[in-house]
């Protein structure tokens, strides 16, 4: 069996799986934020709509 050098540097294949974890989270990060946006637009026409019915 090889023994692999925990200090050397990671290779190309073990990097792909990290680079694509980053791409999904970024991605994921990305539509939370787009989510937040329009449920805040949403309670702030509901807010506003209350007020024009009181």
């Amino acid at each position: 069996p090889t023994q692999e050098c925990v200090f050397s540097e990671p290779t190309d294949n073990e990097l792909q799986p990290n680079r694509r974890s980053s791409i999904v989270l970024h991605l994921v990060s990305h539509e939370q934020s787009k989510w937040r946006k329009q449920v805040q637009q949403q309670r702030q026409s509901v807010y506003s709509r209350h007020e024009l019915l009181n």
